[in-house]
């Protein structure tokens, strides 16, 4: 519950202007990595094997708000599988 009241109030403090971005150069494939860490256990406990295949990646630097980057990358991973199931 207290997930959605956050997306709720950050959304509002969006649509205001509220929210300042962060703007620094980071490397969007260590949020990745740090994404697919964090979700991997969840992901194991729903019987699903997370596959993080990086083959074809490019991690050049960017720039922008990693934090959030990071953060809504979980939220989206924590929506989408709520619907997701092992196949048998």
């Amino acid at each position: 519950m207290l997930h959605i009241v956050n997306e709720v109030l950050d959304y509002s403090r969006l649509e205001s202007g509220k929210i300042e971005f962060e703007k620094k150069e980071f490397y969007p494939l260590e949020i990745a990595e740090e994404v697919a860490s964090a979700v991997r256990v969840q992901a194991e406990k729903k019987g699903l094997d997370l596959v993080f295949d990086t083959t074809m990646a490019s991690n050049e630097l960017v720039e922008g708000d990693e934090f959030r980057l990071g953060r809504s990358s979980i939220t989206c991973w924590a929506t989408q599988s709520s619907s997701l199931r092992k196949d048998k």
